[in-house]
């Protein structure tokens, strides 16, 4: 049987993607073994990797597996046709990847664009950071060691360049490794596409198409909207003549992009304005799977009887709600397959703080959604979009418009793209 190996993060929608590829490839005859490649230890409220795949009966390879050989070895004893990966490598991802072009076995690579969030060196964060490194200092030295390994059996004259070696330890990744030696790409929107084909000009191809994460909204939405509203009014227990505006928070200081303080004002403009519409709408509030510094920080005892914060499932909370608040995040493209009323914050100018993802800005750009820069403007919009059905109409066949432009390849069918893919990349190889 054909064998592909996935190198799998502890990024939960990677872990939920090789989990669906899983199943699809092995319906196709064709192997698929994810191989964890960051044994990171699990954030408060998240489940590791190694417990989702486990919990679906996948058998995969775990760090501590392979940390005494190297990629290169590890590769040669399993012999894949394909190693498939997302573009945030880390150094242990550069081995794999670098060792399979030693082997000729090709790499393609699944994600939207290869930018990554700049940090903010705040002295909290940097500590906070400083004391996790330290008490993780056991696993990130076997990942260390298993990095310089695998990288000098490749490409020994590493260890003899000392300035380059130190180099690696400090970044922890060779800068641009997607473009050095991705074979293939497959993107998510056609914009993302472009932005990909300029980065990575040796690639094979690139191909946009779609998201498998966005499938399941765009199916919902249109298969099963009354049904999924009934229950979330159920679980919440909202009555049936109030509105649900849903707001989807985010990991802005655990991903270095707003700081604590900047957080926390963000939160109270927020709920002020929330609680002015408590008599006509409960609000849900979803939060981001890694998100430590829980939203809210501060709450008053009346929110109980109409705010609720939660983790449940994000496609049937937008699929249930009449208006959707939200920061800039790839969560925007659910909506828009949802055909919601979106709202973007950017009260702490994310445009320049931030790398955003092309597909996302887009949306705002081209009047999918309405772009919120401070609190009078999202009181504005809010009750504008709650109240006003033209209104709704009108951002809604924006968001019509935007679809058959830019989300042409997200129909619910992505998956069924990327096993093609795959299947084509290992015809063409052997």
């Amino acid at each position: 049987m054909v064998k592909v190996i996935f190198l799998v993060s502890q990024r939960y929608e990677i872990v939920q993607l090789a989990e669906s590829l899983f199943h699809e490839l092995s319906n196709k005859g064709i192997c698929m073994l994810p191989v964890i490649t960051l044994a990171e230890l699990p954030r408060s409220g998240k489940i590791s990797a190694e417990c989702l795949l486990d919990k679906s009966n996948i058998n995969f390879r775990p760090f501590t597996d392979f940390y005494k050989k190297t990629a290169l070895k590890v590769l040669e004893e399993e012999k894949p046709s394909l190693i498939i990966t997302d573009n945030d490598l880390m150094n242990v991802d550069n081995a794999f990847v670098v060792s399979g072009r030693n082997l000729n076995i090709p790499t393609l690579v699944i994600r939207e664009t290869t930018g990554k969030l700049p940090t903010k060196l705040n002295p909290i964060w940097v500590f906070s950071e400083v004391v996790k490194k330290l008490n993780q200092l056991p696993r990130l030295l076997r990942k260390y060691s298993f990095y310089v390994r695998s990288m000098a059996g490749v490409k020994p004259a590493l260890l003899l360049n000392a300035p380059n070696l130190v180099k690696v330890l400090l970044a922890g990744h060779e800068s641009g490794i997607v473009g050095k030696y991705a074979d293939y790409i497959l993107a998510n929107a056609p914009e993302d596409g472009d932005s990909m084909r300029e980065q990575c000009p040796q690639a094979r191809f690139v191909r946009a198409v779609g998201h498998p994460r966005f499938d399941k909204t765009f199916n919902l939405a249109r298969k099963q909207g009354t049904l999924i509203r009934r229950e979330i009014q159920q679980t919440f227990k909202i009555p049936k003549n109030k509105k649900i505006i849903l707001f989807l928070s985010s990991a802005q200081i655990e991903h270095g992009v707003l700081t604590l303080e900047q957080k926390i004002l963000a939160q109270h403009q927020i709920l002020s304005t929330f609680e002015k519409f408590k008599d006509k709408a409960h609000i849900i509030i979803k939060l981001h799977p890694i998100e430590k510094n829980i939203f809210p920080l501060t709450w008053k005892p009346e929110y109980d009887s109409f705010i609720h914060v939660t983790n449940s499932d994000l496609s049937k909370l937008i699929v249930a709600s009449d208006v959707i608040v939200t920061w800039f995040s790839t969560a925007m493209i659910d909506v828009v397959l949802a055909r919601k009323p979106l709202i973007v914050i950017n009260f702490h100018n994310e445009r320049e703080t931030s790398i955003i993802l092309p597909s996302t800005l887009v949306i705002v750009d081209n009047g999918a959604a309405l772009e919120a820069t401070n609190e009078d403007q999202l009181l504005n919009f809010i009750s504008t979009l709650l109240k006003d059905e033209r209104s709704t109409e009108k951002l809604g066949q924006s968001q019509e418009i935007f679809n058959s432009t830019y989300l042409k390849t997200i129909d619910g069918k992505s998956m069924n793209r990327i096993v093609e893919a795959i299947r084509e990349i290992i015809t063409l190889k052997s």
